[in-house]
């Protein structure tokens, strides 16, 4: 086995059978990271970019987020923080709430974002104590390990990179029960085959991510200026790392009276743009399967040789939201009815991210209260996301919890304590 990394899956299954299952907390290396980081970024911002094919502008945004995000860390620094809870009144004994390491993790990257998430994970998890595995998706597996490997380096007995596939990792580190949390980032397609793995294996199991992902136009922007407004916002988060972000809204739902204006609108806003982005093979199948079988019509069709954004015209929530598109490419959904509409986002299974668009309080607050999404982006760009503040997912598309990251680290213990051994020590 290399410094560092795993050669192959029994040596690594190996490796952490023999780990510590919890370490003591470690100080984050910002000013140790930082510079390291600096020095290779021109080079691996040109091979994020190659690899992925997102635009430089865009790639350059995420690593200004992580920075930033760096930048804070030592303040955000993953700390065992407990909350005590007196005994008082009817209460015969005390408890308190610690967080603990979750110990041996294997944390899988997606091909959409190593920056920031191939330097901010490994770093919190393995500062606060776990042993972590990093695997990466196929695509921008090179840049994601160049990127952990900086952080492996302030913590080599904690961290160790695996260069091969993400799905044969799962299999065999699950298979030989040497783990104790699975953190998958990725889409929701293998969503089902992996929870019925980790449960069969008893290992807590961190999944994140779809693309299906719904924007409400609220029914109260029915002037020039507010349609506009909406097109251009959805159009450029369309455009933004070629749609590929999993809050980048899959569905635009509009009012069905100003279904025309807004379709003029996004016209509009798609005739601006200074780049088209390519529609990938995967999402165009979807697309003219949809239009093939009648359940859509084109509303925004495709530029040059496939190139988005595209948007297709659908009267069916159930074709628009049964389809990850991850792509610069998305579903126009009429809506008559806002109480109707909500039912039908409910009622699906995926539950990360709704942005809703409206000037009524009254509007976004009875879908908050109709829907069980784990973020919600009011009046805002639905792809911006501070690393700084709670994300996540949970309910019936995975099971992370919606928490700041640098609380993910750890899982929470209740230590109650009773009067079982009188006098002093007699309880902890």
């Amino acid at each position: 086995m290399t410094e560092g990394w795993a050669d192959d899956l029994e040596s690594l299954s190996s490796k952490i059978r023999d780990q510590a299952v919890a370490l003591p907390p470690a100080k984050i290396p910002v000013s140790r990271l930082l510079p390291r980081l600096r020095a290779a970024r021109q080079d691996l911002l040109e091979s994020f970019a190659a690899a992925s094919g997102f635009p430089m502008a865009d790639v350059q945004r995420l690593w200004t987020d992580m920075m930033d995000f760096l930048g804070h860390a030592p303040a955000l620094a993953p700390i065992r923080a407990s909350r005590v809870i007196p005994a008082s009144g009817q209460l015969r004994w005390s408890a308190t709430l610690r967080r603990e390491p979750w110990g041996r993790c294997l944390i899988c990257l997606p091909a959409n974002a190593p920056v920031p998430l191939a330097v901010v994970l490994p770093l919190l998890f393995a500062a606060a104590g776990n042993t972590v595995v990093i695997a990466a998706s196929a695509r921008t597996r090179a840049v994601a390990l160049r990127l952990a490997n900086l952080v492996q380096t302030q913590f080599p007995e904690r961290i160790t990179l695996w260069g091969g596939s993400v799905r044969a990792v799962i299999q065999a580190l699950l298979q030989a029960g040497t783990l104790d949390l699975l953190y998958f980032l990725g889409s929701s397609g293998p969503f089902e085959s992996i929870s019925a793995a980790a449960a069969r294996s008893g290992v807590t199991l961190f999944y994140e991510g779809q693309g299906n992902g719904v924007l409400i136009a609220g029914y109260d922007l029915t002037g020039s200026t507010d349609i506009h407004r909406v097109a251009s916002l959805v159009v450029e988060s369309k455009v933004f790392c070629n749609g590929e972000m999993c809050s980048s809204p899959n569905v635009l739902a509009v009012p069905e009276a100003c279904l025309a204006d807004y379709q003029t609108a996004i016209v509009e806003a798609v005739a601006a743009l200074d780049r088209r982005p390519s529609i990938p093979h995967r999402a165009a199948a979807i697309l003219d399967r949809v239009l093939a079988e009648g359940a859509g019509s084109l509303a925004v069709p495709p530029g040059e040789e496939g190139t988005g954004p595209m948007f297709v015209s659908v009267t069916s929530a159930e074709v628009a939201m049964d389809h990850e598109l991850f792509a610069p490419a998305a579903f126009l959904l009429p809506y008559s009815d806002p109480q109707r509409l909500v039912t039908q986002i409910a009622q699906h299974r995926f539950n990360l991210q709704l942005t809703v668009m409206t000037r009524e309080a009254a509007l976004f607050e009875s879908i908050l209260a109709g829907t069980r999404h784990a973020r919600y982006c009011w009046n805002m760009f639905p792809v911006d996301q501070d690393l700084r503040l709670p994300w996540g997912n949970y309910g019936k598309s995975g099971y992370s919890p919606l928490e700041e990251i640098a609380t993910k680290v750890f899982r929470p213990v209740l230590v109650e304590a009773g009067t079982g051994l009188p006098g002093p020590g007699g309880h902890p």
